[in-house]
């Protein structure tokens, strides 16, 4: 008969797939993870001071680095990376010594939090999409 392989996907469901579709992909194993990569990016808007914007990487380095849900949570970057079409943007990597999908989303939540919190307190607004249109009405002739 057909060699198969059984996998379980993670919305549970078993798949069955011919070991030779098998040899020609590639798979992922997260359980051999040792850590997760967390990329996000965020926008503020455009009436952001200067002083603000060049605030903003070390802000988001500092909550990170103080992350209480899991302990050894890494910060690699934080750069005000594009003039997007309604913000200015920032992306953030870090990094969570964990494989568990679970924990690096609590993680992520306690960052989104601390953020939040402390762009409002400084009075740092976040964008979100908008566009302005300019009208020219037709001239009236007497």
């Amino acid at each position: 008969g057909l060699k198969t392989t059984h996998l379980r996907s993670l919305q549970g469901e078993l798949l069955i797939v011919s070991n030779t579709s098998l040899s020609s992909t590639s798979i992922s194993n997260f359980n051999q993870m040792q850590h997760r990569r967390i990329v996000f990016t965020l926008g503020v808007i455009y009436d952001t001071t200067e002083e603000h914007v060049e605030m903003i990487p070390s802000l988001i380095r500092d909550v990170v680095e103080s992350v209480t849900v899991v302990e050894g949570v890494m910060f690699d970057r934080c750069h005000f990376k594009e003039f997007g079409d309604f913000s200015l943007n920032f992306e953030t990597v870090y990094f969570v010594p964990l494989n568990d999908y679970k924990a690096a989303l609590d993680v992520q939540q306690e960052v989104n939090r601390n953020i939040f919190r402390v762009f409002n307190e400084r009075g740092i607004e976040f964008a979100f999409p908008t566009q302005t249109v300019y009208y020219q009405g037709a001239s009236k002739s007497v």
